[in-house]
């Protein structure tokens, strides 16, 4: 996992309290969550790089089949990716943006 990959889980799993994280340590991506484990996903497939599943399994260090069930969320959530098949790899568009999400105002 790059460096820039590792900063964004220990934001994410800070922020959300993860102790098994704490425990053991950032370097082992199979004990984060399917949530963080997406968020890294979208942020791979929006960089402009084309991922091919094999690129994507070894750097979330998970199985090919846990890509493609990871994909298979974003479809179902309406995360427009797509195979890129000149390039042989998944991508988001560049036209997708995330929604802003307004935080509840306290009374």
């Amino acid at each position: 996992m790059n460096g820039r990959n590792k900063k964004l889980v220990e934001k994410v799993l800070v922020a959300i309290g993860d102790k098994t994280f704490q425990r053991k340590g950032a370097g082992d991506m199979k004990y984060l969550g399917r949530i963080c484990r997406l968020m890294l996903l979208m942020r791979m497939l929006q960089s402009g790089r084309c991922y091919s599943a094999n690129e994507l399994a070894d750097e979330l260090e998970v199985s090919r089949r846990t890509i493609f069930r990871d994909l298979a969320v974003l479809e179902a959530t309406h995360i427009p990716y797509y195979f890129d098949e000149q390039r042989r790899g998944y991508r988001i568009s560049k036209d997708f943006r995330f929604p802003m999400v307004e935080q509840p105002k306290s009374s």
